[in-house]
């Protein structure tokens, strides 16, 4: 299960893992807090939200993914709304209901503030229940780790999969901008952990639990 904030960070952070992990037959489930609305200010919200939510479906459908859920939260008033509207309950019940061996979330020390919340609100409601897998944390703004370095990792041989990747972030068509930003830090992350462990491509994750 991944557990991001926007709508393509499941694939920005961690999308050649789960790439790789739904090809050998494991069930991947995506839960997105946020629409991401806030990166289409010229386009009103009920289109940007439609837009969004088709290309999720259509992203997860082309990575053999089981299921997009969206938590429906407003970006700019997030951490607000985690308490108005129960999200730890709601990511309780869907956690118990889909028991995940992994979860793959925010690093904690990503930058963006969208993505700090969701790394503690998932952090938080996995230390409140009986939670007996493992939880990564994935980088997407911050390519060099400064924070955990000590910490078991997860790494992941993406050789295979990396196009894959690119493809799959390319059909989020209304987030062009964002991909051409984040390509050189995805290309550069992907070749050095390839390199610290003798791959071609690599994803490498920080153990939480």
């Amino acid at each position: 299960m991944v557990i991001c904030a926007h709508s393509d960070d499941q694939i920005f952070g961690c999308g050649g893992s789960i790439i790789k992990y739904a090809n050998e037959g494991n069930d991947i489930y995506t839960v997105i807090f946020s629409y991401g609305e806030s990166s289409h200010p010229l386009m009103e919200r009920k289109y940007a939200v439609e837009t969004r939510v088709k290309e999720s479906r259509r992203v997860d459908k082309f990575i053999k993914g089981k299921g997009v859920t969206f938590l429906g939260l407003y970006e700019k008033s997030m951490a607000r709304q985690i308490k108005e509207k129960g999200i730890e309950e709601r990511l309780k019940k869907l956690i118990s209901q889909k028991k995940p061996d992994f979860i793959f979330t925010h690093s904690p020390s990503d930058p963006h503030p969208a993505h700090q919340i969701c790394f503690r609100t998932v952090l938080k409601t996995v230390n409140s229940m009986n939670f007996r897998g493992n939880m990564y944390s994935f980088d997407i703004w911050n390519p060099i780790k400064i924070r955990g370095r000590r910490n078991p990792r997860l790494v992941v041989d993406i050789t295979s999969t990396f196009h894959k990747k690119l493809k799959a972030l390319q059909l989020f068509k209304s987030q062009r901008i964002a991909y051409i930003t984040l390509f050189p830090l995805i290309f550069f992350s992907a070749v050095a952990n390839g390199l610290a462990h003798d791959m071609r491509y690599a994803e490498v994750f920080l153990k939480i639990k």
